[in-house]
Formats: structure tokens, sequence, C-alpha cells
């Protein structure tokens, strides 16, 4: 009868997974709204891609600027999710910390097929290379 659940599928007050939808869920696959246990694709893999930018050099020391990514097989209007990456930053010795202590904000626009424009501040004067990863919506 549609709408009733057997009350062996009932574990304290959850509906144990298994009999949620069709197939078997263990752990590695979603339930889509169609009812069916189904795995991620590779569709919905997410790949960041990093990138090494020059802000300026001393005495150019700034606190806001732009620059631009260069890539392949863009299209123009797409969103872009831009966030500073860990170091080591070239010129800055072997630390990882350096995104800990610039906290670089960063927004990017699809300009054409091979183009990012992105600009960026912070709240302190910046300077030298600075590692970004990014990734552009489908």
């Amino acid at each position: 009868m549609a709408g009733t659940v057997d009350a062996s599928a009932i574990i304290g007050s959850q509906i144990a997974p298994a009999h949620l939808g069709s197939g078997a869920p263990d752990g590695t696959k979603f339930l889509r709204d169609d009812g069916v246990w189904t795995a991620p694709t590779a569709e919905a893999a997410v790949t960041f891609i990093s990138v090494e930018v020059s802000l300026g050099s001393a005495p150019d020391a700034r606190r806001a600027g732009s620059f631009t990514i260069t890539s392949s097989g863009l299209v123009t209007d797409k969103p872009v999710y831009i966030q500073q990456a860990n170091g080591p930053y070239t010129g800055k010795g072997t630390r990882q910390d350096e995104a800990e202590m610039d906290q670089l904000t960063v927004t990017g626009k699809v300009l054409n097929a091979t183009t990012i424009q992105c600009y960026w501040q912070s709240q302190y004067r910046t300077r030298g290379n600075y590692v970004f990863s990014y990734l552009v919506g489908a």
C-alpha cells in the first residue's frame, strides 16, 4: 500500500536508508529525487586549478588591484570562484601560512574563451607572489 512503511524499516525515529529507495546504499551513493541510490558521476567532481600571480613589487605595495588568468575552453560570463591558496609562494620562504597572514579577497569574471579578469583586495599593503585556486562554473 502506497504511503505506508513496514515497522521493521524504522530504527529509533528514522527510516533505515535501505528502505528509502531502490538500489543499495553503501556510503558512497546519494538518493536521487526519483528514489534511486546512485554513485556521483565524474561530472559532479570539483577540481580547482592553481595559479601563482605577482601582485607587484616593492615599493609598489597596494591594498587592491587586478590581474588576469589565462586558460582555455572558458565560456563568457560563467561564474568563477577564486580563493587564496596556502603557500609556499615564490620569494616568500617555505612556510605555508601566507593565506592566513595576508588574507586576500578575490573575485573573478570570465571575459572570453581564454581570459578570467580578477580583482583583489586586502586589509594590508600587499606585494609579491601569491597562489590562487579557482573553479569556473558549468
